[in-house]
């Protein structure tokens, strides 16, 4: 009987430590298994860190090359100019070493045929450059065309389409502009500018329109119930040679307020 107990105790205590050492290897191996997951994160992370330097350097490398190519066009047009200022000063010390009086022509015209053919290029891009210099010497050559015209005595109870009459002459380049009819007739195509303003008598009523080759192009309106009042209208116009323009009543029995406070007056602004 004693021997049957000792041989359950040693089978149980076996048994015991078999399944203790199971328990363990089992906690190291989860051990691992998690070392090895923050191994992995470890070794990810450090992979993007490359990648990122990676193009950090590429990006270095791309700006380090365009300097490169910059610092090769400036050190080129500094060449150039160096070469243009080196002429310059040979140009001036033979001069200086002849004289003015005694400056041999054969010598002269071969340095001013060197002189052009290096000038050459800077001359062409010079004129390109400025292209508004031919522009603006033309323009100082167009016709100056343009007058200013106003009206002496009252005009009383006019008919409809009837020319207001300015008689009284300011400015009139050009002669464009007939003081006997009251009508502006273009001498020479152009973009021209035409205002008028007028001044209805007290508690009248003024209907105006300036007219293009007997068309309506604007409508100018005066009146108060009180006192005098003023209208003004401003028109751009295109016209050809012998074009008509001028201003007309446009209701019956409208009266224009006279000595010098209606006026109208046009000017070519551009070819």
């Amino acid at each position: 009987m004693r021997v049957q107990v000792q041989i359950f105790i040693f089978f149980f205590s076996f048994g015991c430590s078999l399944g203790n050492s199971e328990t363990t290897s089992d906690l190291k191996i989860l051990e691992l298994e998690k070392k090895l997951s923050e191994l992995e994160k470890i070794t990810k992370m450090l992979s993007q860190k490359l990648t990122i330097t990676d193009n950090n350097l590429t990006d270095m490398i791309l700006k380090l090359k365009q300097s490169e190519d910059e610092n090769r066009i400036i050190r080129s047009e500094v060449k150039l100019l160096t070469s243009k200022l080196k002429i310059e000063d040979n140009l001036m010390q033979d001069g200086a070493s002849v004289g003015p009086i005694y400056f041999s022509p054969k010598s002269s015209k071969q340095h001013l045929t060197n002189f052009r053919k290096q000038e050459k290029p800077y001359t062409e891009s010079l004129q390109k450059r400025l292209p508004l210099m031919s522009n603006e010497t033309i323009s100082s050559h167009k016709p100056r065309i343009g007058f200013t015209a106003l009206t002496s005595t009252h005009q009383m109870h006019m008919g409809v389409d009837q020319a207001v009459q300015f008689p009284k002459i300011v400015t009139n380049n050009g002669n464009g502009f007939d003081q006997n009819t009251g009508i502006f007739r273009a001498p020479v195509f152009g973009l021209y500018l035409f205002s008028a303003s007028m001044v209805s008598h007290s508690g009248l009523e003024l209907r105006c329109a300036l007219v293009h080759n007997g068309n309506t192009v604007a409508y100018i309106f005066a009146g108060d119930d009180t006192t005098n009042s003023m209208g003004s209208k401003s028109i751009l116009l295109y016209l050809s040679p012998n074009d008509d323009v001028w201003v007309k009543v446009i209701h019956e029995s409208d009266s224009v307020y006279g000595f010098a406070w209606s006026s109208f007056m046009g000017v070519m602004i551009s070819p």
